[in-house]
């Protein structure tokens, strides 16, 4: 079963402004941020390092 990932950057960055984002599980430890996508060439790098294949989707426009 593959996992739905669409709009998780958005939600992330909800969160990232939500006034009680102190008391958000987790959010006090990484804090709600996320870098920019990764290239599929490092995507390729880190998939070679780690021995695994991550299933490709289209990308959005």
């Amino acid at each position: 079963m593959l996992t739905d990932w669409t709009g998780v950057r958005e939600r992330v960055e909800i969160l990232g402004r939500h006034p009680h984002r102190k008391t958000i599980f987790g959010a006090g430890d990484h804090q709600p941020r996320l870098g920019p996508p990764l290239s599929l060439d490092r995507l390729g790098d880190l998939e070679h390092h780690l021995g695994v294949g991550c299933p490709r989707i289209a990308a959005h426009s």
